[in-house]
């Protein structure tokens, strides 16, 4: 597999990644994991992050 394929693919993954957590955060949906609720500002954070993350591959991606 291409660099360059490699990170589209991983770009597009973590893009929606970072929209499903916002819409999460967004909407106020309740996620449970066993007992523990998981935050909304988590979300938040993984909305940064994935975002982040899948900005960068589309830049990586360009690059070749």
């Amino acid at each position: 597999m291409k660099h360059k394929t490699y990170f589209m693919i991983v770009g597009c993954v973590t893009g929606l990644v970072s929209l499903v957590h916002l819409v999460r955060a967004i909407t106020g949906t309740s996620i449970f994991i066993n007992d523990w609720m998981f935050p909304i500002w988590l979300s938040w954070v993984a909305v940064l992050v994935a975002g982040f993350v899948s900005y960068m591959s589309f830049k990586f991606a360009s690059r070749d």
